[in-house]
């Protein structure tokens, strides 16, 4: 637990001083993007003790995990961005904007969809379906996608996946729930644990 303290420690001090080196950079930006400077370096020093508020805040929080941590994976990105989604148009463009990211920086995998950990039930959201939409407009190969699919995956998410790959597409790389959760208990992992794989 102390080096966990001490690891997370670290991490807050780190986006202070990226907070720090943001507010330098804004006295001799210009326009809106000395606005925008601004923004990050409050999300920063928000997020580095405190859980966010708002879509900017956790993405900002998981941007700066990626970078500090060179994340292979950033785990169940729709799961854990879904409780600030408002639907907007800037919420849209803000979760286009950290694929890009992830593309951009050479993360390997974000993971979708799947069962929630609690029961069970269908976990896709419209996180989901926008991830597929922005690597299908992208057509690439990197960031790697990675599709969890389970006994009541929607029938409309599973045809988005087909028509993705007939457009000459590798990805989204598709998952059995049913496989690897059981696999998981297997080796004594939790059921809870295991429907939260990533």
């Amino acid at each position: 637990y102390k080096a966990c303290r001490i690891i997370m420690e670290g991490f807050a001090a780190w986006l202070n001083k990226y907070a720090d080196a943001c507010e330098e950079l804004s006295k001799t930006a210009e326009g809106e993007w000395a606005g925008q400077l601004l923004e990050i370096a409050a999300n920063c020093r928000r997020v580095s003790w405190h859980a966010p508020t708002n879509l900017r805040e956790a993405g900002q929080l998981m941007w700066g995990f990626a970078l500090w941590d060179c994340v292979d994976c950033v785990g169940r990105f729709d799961q854990y961005m879904y409780p600030f989604w408002t639907g907007s148009d800037e919420d849209r463009q803000m979760i286009a904007d950290l694929i890009m990211k992830v593309w951009e920086h050479g993360s390997h995998n974000v993971v979708l969809g799947g069962v929630k950990p609690c029961d069970g039930s269908d976990a896709s959201n419209d996180i989901t379906y926008l991830v597929i939409q922005i690597i299908r407009a992208n057509h690439d190969v990197h960031p790697r996608v990675a599709v969890r699919i389970h006994e009541n995956t929607p029938e409309d998410l599973l045809g988005l996946i087909v028509e993705t790959w007939s457009e000459g597409m590798s990805d989204p790389t598709v998952a059995s729930d049913k496989q690897i959760i059981s696999g998981l208990m297997g080796y004594g992992v939790t059921l809870e644990d295991a429907r939260n794989y990533s």
